[in-house]
């Protein structure tokens, strides 16, 4: 483990959910410490989507084009929940799987800075 006081984990593939999951051991344990989010591209019974002629994954693109430019009306630092619901609101739109996300620690963590003036 990191000795950083935050960590995030992203995971996309097929059941990532699964991953927090008690039966999954290591990663399982990683979510449960303190100061820490698993950010998974879909749950414990979803596969994960890549659609035909796209670089990335759906989860992958869409966390991308967000980390990149930024998310209207947000605040200049992207937290990872902004992120998440971000994620959520858009993939739903597509009809994409929902991503999960689980978190022990309470404090918003900065991931980016939203390129608001670029942000659709």
């Amino acid at each position: 483990m990191s000795p950083a006081r935050r960590q995030v984990l992203i995971l996309d593939c097929c059941f990532s959910g699964r991953a927090v999951q008690e039966s999954m051991g290591t990663v399982a344990e990683f979510a449960a410490t303190t100061g820490t989010y698993v950010l998974s591209s879909t749950s414990s019974t979803r596969a994960a989507i890549a659609s035909l002629g796209k670089l990335y994954p759906d989860f992958t693109g869409m966390l991308i084009d967000i980390l990149e430019r930024g998310v209207k009306g947000a605040p200049e630092l992207l937290d990872i929940r902004t992120i998440y619901h971000t994620l959520r609101e858009r993939l739903a739109g597509q009809g994409a799987p929902q991503p999960k996300m689980t978190s022990r620690g309470g404090v918003p963590l900065a991931l980016g800075l939203s390129h608001a003036a670029d942000a659709v």
